[in-house]
């Protein structure tokens, strides 16, 4: 391909043979983009049985979405890095990474190629709202449903400290790209054959620096049940990094990271307590409607019953046995006369 034709961004998606209907979305969504001057790489398992169904769902879009497609077979059990297969095979001068369950906003490209532009040589990064959804039979065919609202990250804009409190949560690979000279540094074989971009973010963020987008440009679908990040490997990479010198203080790196953590531990429970007072508040609030309502139903049950009880004197059959209630009283008096003597 010549170099005038080479696409500024080169998109890794990994190609499962078993979730048909999250590759589709992710394709459907790279077909919309505002920006196509983009590739895309279906990385598909080696040891995984995939059948056709990649190319079957590549097949049916337009034709030149098709031709910006090509077929990567990705790093077997133990085998090549994923990193290592595509910065082969990316012509791109930025590269991207797709995990599974995530889609790309329509201005998902056209913003990470502005921010690539505005200041080159530096990662690029772009917020990720997220959605909780679970496994869902589809008549007889599995897909997902979705059992939670979008959350979006209050700031859009990436910011160490907060990215160092996310180490054991931050799992989304959609928001960032990277230029293709710096896959190597940035994501070395200690960080194991996947794609960490929380550790190439971090790399980035304190050797090169980071470009944001300042919005939200892609959604992470967020399985019920699925274990997280590698906690434990992004502990051990800020142990290096502060035993190397990247930061000004040793062990700068891990102090913040935990003076983070515990924050958003804080911030978290401040929020629990604050739901819980708030659902009390409603308890309450329900509660004092209900007593309302039973003191108004009460209140409207007594008036009717005087009124029923001053009609039944002012009625002419109350008037017309009044001589019969005066005997029966007459009666009951000398009767009570009688039992005493």
């Amino acid at each position: 391909m010549p170099a005038a034709n080479l696409p500024v961004l080169s998109v890794v998606v990994h190609a499962h043979g078993d979730r048909a209907w999250l590759l589709h979305d992710t394709l459907l969504a790279l077909a919309a983009q505002t920006d196509d001057d983009l590739e895309v790489l279906l990385l598909a398992d080696a040891d995984r049985e995939s059948g056709g169904a990649p190319e079957e769902l590549v097949g049916a879009f337009a034709k030149d979405f098709r031709a910006r497609v090509r077929r990567v077979v990705g790093p077997a059990q133990g085998g090549d890095r994923l990193v290592d297969l595509t910065a082969a095979e990316a012509q791109g001068a930025c590269l991207a990474v797709l995990s599974e369950g995530e889609v790309p906003l329509g201005h998902w490209a056209a913003e990470l190629r502005r921010a690539a532009i505005a200041e080159p040589g530096r990662v690029v990064y772009g917020a990720v709202a997220e959605q909780r959804v679970a496994p869902e039979d589809w008549q007889g065919r599995r897909g997902h449903a979705a059992v939670g609202p979008v959350s979006s990250p209050e700031n859009p804009r990436f910011d160490l400290v907060e990215h160092l409190g996310h180490l054991a949560t931050f799992a989304a690979s959609g928001g960032v790209a990277v230029p293709r000279e710096l896959l190597a540094e940035l994501s070395p074989p200690e960080d194991g054959p996947g794609w960490d971009a929380w550790a190439v973010l971090l790399r980035g963020a304190l050797r090169h620096g980071v470009a944001s987008t300042g919005s939200v440009i892609a959604l992470r679908r967020r399985w019920d049940g699925v274990g997280g990040p590698a906690a434990a490997r992004r502990a051990a990479l800020l142990a290096r990094l502060d035993t190397q010198g990247v930061a000004v203080l040793p062990g700068l790196l891990q102090r913040v990271q935990r003076l983070a953590a515990t924050r958003d531990e804080l911030l978290a429970r401040v929020a629990a307590v604050e739901r819980e007072q708030a659902e009390a508040a409603a308890a309450v609030t329900r509660r004092e409607d209900q007593l309302r309502r039973e003191r108004d139903e009460a209140t409207r049950a007594l008036a009717d019953a005087r009124r029923a009880v001053e009609e039944l004197r002012h009625s002419t059959s109350w008037r017309l046995t009044e001589p019969v209630r005066a005997a029966g009283g007459l009666a009951r008096r000398l009767g009570r006369r009688d039992v005493r003597r």
